[in-house]
């Protein structure tokens, strides 16, 4: 998915961003870096983008970061499904609520 003119990063569209991020996490093996991913993702997000597409970026990753934490310390897991189905519903709850204020 290219995130374009047609297709920006406006508030009602945020199960696609990460749709695309999650996309990205999937092939960060053929990259062999996150950083690069990202770089190479960015490019397809149109300029004015770029902060929401950072923002988005950041709390996906804060997010498998607090996943690994609960596997390391808390010994649960979420399955890959729960998770990314944890990171869409925090996203659309942040960006309704944050389109409030």
């Amino acid at each position: 998915m290219v995130i374009g003119e047609k297709e920006g990063l406006e508030q009602g569209n945020t199960a696609a961003a990460i749709d695309l991020l999650w996309d990205a996490l999937q092939a960060v093996d053929r990259y062999g870096s996150i950083y690069k991913r990202w770089r190479k993702i960015r490019l397809k997000v149109v300029k004015q983008e770029h902060r929401v597409f950072d923002g988005l970026t950041i709390y996906f990753w804060w997010e498998i970061w607090k996943e690994r934490n609960r596997r390391t310390f808390q010994n649960m897991e979420k399955t890959i499904s729960a998770l990314a189905y944890l990171i869409k519903e925090d996203v659309v709850i942040l960006s309704v609520s944050s389109s409030l204020l």
